[in-house]
């Protein structure tokens, strides 16, 4: 029976697995700048606990050596929360990098697809048990009940499902087990969900 093939679906699969392969890159660039950020998090927690510490130190007796020690980590605080913002500036660019690469590989992917649509909507199917030698066309929407005036009974016509060619209504309907009505309705509907579903003509 005939299938229709994209005659570039080499690159669209490609294509799709470098989408797959930028999605996972950033989910992991992601991941890198969520975890430098909680290591900041920490940090910030860890200084506003010595600064706690320097407050309490102030009050009452006055220790000067625990003063001492809480404006040193202080300080030593403040330097590594400086270097962790300039660690989480360079991860979100990296991940900015890596959001466009796949934003560019995404539209390189839907440009295929559309492609290969417009490809599908022209494209005319062959029955390959007779050698490929009886061309086989769509009927369109408008023309659906007229062009099958005189040409027998609309039942021994074959049918187009979803990448199969059926022989008759009856041997789709057979196939996907509802009535031969519902097949002929999907037929003729206009209904996208459906458009894969109509009459050949030979």
């Amino acid at each position: 029976m005939a299938k229709f093939f994209y005659s570039m679906q080499n690159i669209l699969d490609i294509k799709l697995k470098l989408e797959e392969t930028a999605k996972q890159e950033y989910s992991e660039a992601r991941m890198r700048l969520s975890a430098e950020e909680e290591k900041l998090a920490l940090l910030e927690e860890r200084r506003d606990s010595y600064y706690r510490e320097y407050q309490e130190a102030l009050q009452g007796n006055l220790d000067f050596l625990k003063i001492e020690e809480c404006r040193y980590s202080l300080d030593i605080m403040g330097d590594m929360i400086i270097k962790q913002n300039d660690v989480i500036k360079q991860r979100s660019k990296e991940l900015e990098l890596v959001r466009q690469k796949l934003n560019q590989v995404m539209q390189e992917r839907k440009m295929h697809e559309k492609l290969k649509e417009k490809q599908f909507d022209s494209f005319y199917y062959f029955d390959k048990s007779c050698d490929n030698k009886n061309k086989y066309i769509r009927y369109s929407p408008e023309t659906f009940s007229s062009s099958l005036i005189g040409k027998g009974h609309l039942s021994s016509r074959k049918v187009f499902c979803e990448g199969q060619i059926f022989n008759s209504l009856k041997e789709a309907s057979n196939f996907y087990n509802i009535s031969r009505e519902t097949i002929r309705q999907r037929c003729k509907s206009n209904n996208k969900n459906w458009k894969e579903f109509y009459i050949i003509e030979e």
